[in-house]
């Protein structure tokens, strides 16, 4: 399940490009409507496998799963409040349903599974990132060329850091072009940090651009920045390391520390005069910069290519396959289910009382 609109959706048609099929829930998105969505979608097509992602209402929908034996899995990408919710409320300790299996994409990640479901079973599968045929290079003529890739967002992002420590840098190394590829919420904020610095023509804010645009300009990238808060493990990052783009990071506890191994692959900064200074310093040292660039490329190579993630799924997948008869799930007309988690809202939005709909469509009806 993807929230996104099918407009602002990357993977519906990469999807039916590959000729997989995808339903489209109709609207309102509420938590109830979602969940019989998936039953009816179920009975109709007879699914083996069960994998909900990180959406409330799909994970709601195992407890039924469970009574025909369909195996589940749920996939924990992140540490923040809210995937720390889903694990509260969709573990094997108190939660109202639980999926057969646990993935985890970090070590962290499953450290924390762990610590409040001990019971729960966790296989520790990390996203997978393509790996190209070689590794970028760089020449004289170039110039060294700086990037972020990722959603324009302040809360989880701290993307006006970003945006600010690009407007610094590319002021005081003339040899050095910076560029911000994506969208997001915070887009206006970003504009707003460059005028004021001035927009420097240096530094290029591209907005979305498809995923094979992202890879061509992936070819051209030297370093790639990550600033965020907390952090899963970043897809973003493995692509660009995988082109031997050397990533430099804020420090947290994430999943970064399994990708950045300080001084091997990448280099870590505390603020943003040790983020110029540590730029300028691989852009003035070659030898340096190759060194990090290889380490980086190979250690997406060895661990985490899109390759090593589809073997590790594949053998789950077949576990938890088991020839079976044709099911039915007996669909409720009335879902009994617990209270919200104000955590996993508006993930999990509930269908207003009758009488608010009452209420609602008569303020409509008068226009107020």
């Amino acid at each position: 399940m993807n929230w996104a609109p099918v407009e602002e959706c990357m993977i519906y048609p990469f999807l039916q490009e590959k000729g997989i099929k995808c339903s489209i829930f109709p609207l309102p998105h509420y938590t109830e409507h979602l969940i019989k969505h998936i039953l009816y979608y179920i009975n109709q097509h007879q699914i083996d496998i069960f994998i909900p992602g990180h959406m409330p209402p799909a994970l709601f929908a195992i407890k039924w799963l469970q009574d025909v034996k369909i195996p589940s899995i749920a996939v924990m990408h992140n540490d923040d409040k809210e995937y720390n919710a889903l694990i509260q409320n969709f573990t094997p300790v108190d939660g109202f349903s639980s999926a057969n299996v646990i993935v985890s994409v970090s070590d962290l990640i499953s450290k924390k599974i762990r610590e409040i479901s001990p019971e729960a079973k966790i296989v520790q599968i990390p996203c997978g990132a393509n790996i190209p045929s070689k590794k970028n290079l760089r020449t004289k003529a170039q110039k060294f060329r700086i990037v972020y890739i990722g959603r324009l967002e302040e809360a989880q992002k701290n993307i006006s850091l970003i945006a600010t420590a690009f407007c610094e840098l590319v002021k005081v190394l003339p040899n050095v072009e910076a560029y911000i590829y994506g969208s997001g919420p915070d887009e206006k904020l970003v504009n707003d940090i460059i005028i004021s610095n001035g927009t420097p023509k240096n530094l290029v804010l591209t907005g979305n651009l498809p995923p094979y645009e992202i890879q061509k300009e992936l070819t051209k990238a030297h370093i790639v920045v990550l600033f965020s808060k907390h952090e899963g493990l970043p897809v973003s990052l493995m692509e660009a390391m995988a082109y031997g783009a050397v990533p430099i990071c804020s420090v947290i506890e994430s999943g970064l520390p399994e990708l950045l191994i300080l001084n091997q692959t990448g280099l870590f900064v505390e603020n943003i005069d040790d983020f110029i200074e540590k730029v300028s310093f691989l852009e003035q040292n070659y030898n340096e910069w190759n060194r990090l660039s290889t380490n980086a490329r190979n250690l997406i190579l060895s661990k985490f290519s899109s390759e090593i993630n589809v073997i590790k799924w594949d053998v789950l997948l077949k576990k938890l396959y088991l020839p079976r008869q044709q099911i039915r799930i007996k669909i409720p007309y009335k879902l009994q289910l617990p209270k919200v988690d104000h955590n996993m809202r508006p993930l999990d939005l509930r269908s207003p009382h009758y009488i608010y709909r009452i209420i609602n469509k008569i303020k409509r009806m008068f226009g107020e």
